[in-house]
């Protein structure tokens, strides 16, 4: 993280309870005041959240901002630890329905420091990027003796599944509930046969049997 070396901006909300709105007005008084001698202190202002469609305050508190502006880190460190902040600090608690928060941000960007963040971060994340890729390729890449090694565990895993599906003698698996026969029998299922799933058509089955016969006297007249 870069150390802050010019001005430093401080901003502060108070959730202030209805029924301590005229105090905090005091002290919060008592401490722009005071704070005016204070090393420097370039700005502070105190503004009160205005009446909106999505407004934080309510019947029970109002949202006030504090925005200060200090030369350096330093000045505002220096009026932190002066008498007037710490009576403010000390007071001010038990006027609030939660602890007050506090951000601190630097200096407005112009155009040409948004331009060179940006650049900075693009740069930022293809060297992010790059590094992965570089640790990822040692992952992908395999030497030949680990290809071959890869490839007769494949080879095995085949053999094996072969042996499995010749565990059989070579016939088709058998249906449940019924015979190898049944299994080798075809379907007969045929479009627009009449017949049922399973059964063979017969004018199939007689001229396949005709076929057989003629065949056969064909071969005894010879």
């Amino acid at each position: 993280m870069q150390r802050q070396i010019g001005p430093v901006y401080a901003y502060l909300t108070f959730h202030v309870r209805t029924e301590a709105l005229a105090d905090f007005c005091q002290v919060a008084a008592v401490l722009i005041a005071g704070s005016a001698r204070d090393t420097g202190r370039l700005r502070m202002d105190l503004h009160r959240e205005l009446p909106w469609a999505r407004q934080v305050s309510n019947d029970d508190f109002s949202l006030f901002l504090m925005c200060q502006e200090w030369a350096t880190p330093a000045d505002l460190e220096a009026h932190v630890a002066s008498a007037h902040a710490m009576r403010f600090n000390e007071v001010v608690s038990r006027m609030l329905i939660v602890e007050p928060s506090a951000t601190l941000f630097g200096a407005p960007l112009s155009p040409s420091e948004l331009a060179r963040l940006g650049a900075e971060a693009t740069a930022a994340a293809e060297a992010e990027a790059a590094e992965a890729r570089m640790r990822s390729r040692p992952m992908a890449a395999q030497s030949p003796s680990q290809t071959r090694t890869t490839a007769a565990g494949s080879t095995g895993s085949f053999a094996g599944t072969s042996g499995s599906l010749n565990s059989s003698g070579g016939l088709p698996p058998r249906l449940p509930g019924g015979s190898r026969d049944d299994a080798m029998r075809p379907s007969g299922s045929f479009s627009g046969s009449g017949h049922a799933a399973g059964a063979a058509s017969p004018s199939r089955s007689g001229s396949r049997s005709t076929l057989l016969t003629q065949s056969g006297s064909a071969m005894l007249h010879k």
